[in-house]
């Protein structure tokens, strides 16, 4: 039971750091991550390069890794 908490509370802070990102970042990380797109097709998809798509996911990594580093606000833990 304790394995099981633990995890819904990852996936909660998880879930809110998702929600913590703009739109456009939202549907990066969703390609990413749900759909497994590749960095490649994602660019092909927008039109740009793929050195672009590789630098908006590190500026998404840097912010979600803030909010981790600040802490989960106590409202994610509760329900």
């Amino acid at each position: 039971i304790e394995d099981q908490l633990y995890k819904k509370l990852e996936n909660n802070a998880l879930f809110s750091a998702i929600k913590s990102l703009d739109p456009n970042q939202k549907w990066l990380i969703e390609q990413v991550f749900f759909l497994n797109c590749t960095q490649k097709d994602i660019a092909k998809e927008l039109g740009v390069n793929h050195t672009a798509v590789r630098n908006r996911l590190r500026r998404i990594y840097k912010k979600m890794k803030k909010f981790f580093k600040k802490g989960v606000p106590f409202c994610v833990f509760r329900g």
